[in-house]
């Protein structure tokens, strides 16, 4: 018996930590976590929490996938909690009852590579030099996030979505319709409910210094000629070679 009540309290704790939109699991936190930023993961038996180190500078815009999607009773708790003490925004009100629901955002880089590249560019040195040094840091590449309906109907309207990078290292929502701009959008204006993470693959140039070759979400594991860690053994190695 004692075995279902502690697998039945790991499993209410884990739906406390994560919500989910869209068959995707998204992670609950009360840190305010922006897409595009680079972090620190921590976790605890009751709590998650990000701690946000940097936001890489992005030079050329990337390409992000945007859909929307209506309030769930999961996904409605984890916003009245998040806002319970905020009193500077508008409150959302749902009922399941109703029949047309509010609806939320989820927004993922979709341009993995050209994020990547970003990343990897002189402006974001140090930014590599903290993901390569620091154990569970991690990249944010996916938010579940409120907007307001007329955010909502400006992103229906649009048929491409980037990523962009404005003054104070300010990330913002660009839209684009028939490759015209039509739009920006401030995602701090929203309720980032929960955030997907992702983790750093790393491979060696020809001039044996390592980078950034790839990110991968949790459940994944580096491929190819690709590391979860900097080996500083094998570059010494290869060093030696040389």
């Amino acid at each position: 018996m004692t075995k279902y009540v502690i697998l039945g309290l790991a499993v209410a704790l884990l739906s406390c930590k994560t919500v989910t939109v869209n068959h995707s699991n998204f992670t609950v936190s009360d840190a305010n976590t922006e897409i595009g930023s680079a972090g620190l993961q921590k976790n605890t038996l009751f709590k998650n929490d990000f701690l946000t180190y940097a936001f890489p500078i992005i030079d050329n815009k990337v390409r992000v996938e945007v859909v929307i999607s209506p309030f769930t009773k999961t996904f409605n708790k984890a916003y009245q909690k998040k806002v319970a003490g905020d009193q500077g925004k508008a409150k959302i009100n749902f009922a399941d009852s109703l029949k047309f629901k509010p609806e939320m955002a989820v927004i993922r880089i979709l341009d993995l590579r050209g994020y990547v590249d970003e990343i990897n560019s002189e402006a974001n040195k140090s930014i590599v030099d903290f993901l390569k040094n620091t154990e569970n840091a991690r990249l944010v590449t996916g938010i579940a996030t409120t907007l307001s309906l007329e955010n909502i109907a400006k992103i229906r309207q649009a048929d491409s979505y980037y990523l962009i990078n404005e003054q104070d290292h300010k990330y913002s929502l660009q839209l684009f319709k028939a490759n015209k701009k039509t739009d920006v959008i401030d995602l701090q204006q929203g309720v980032i409910v929960g955030y997907e993470l992702s983790k750093c693959c790393w491979s060696l140039n020809k001039k044996s210094n390592w980078y950034l070759a790839n990110i991968i979400t949790e459940c994944h594991s580096c491929e190819g000629n690709t590391f979860s860690k900097v080996k500083e053994k094998e570059r010494n190695k290869n060093l030696f070679k040389m």
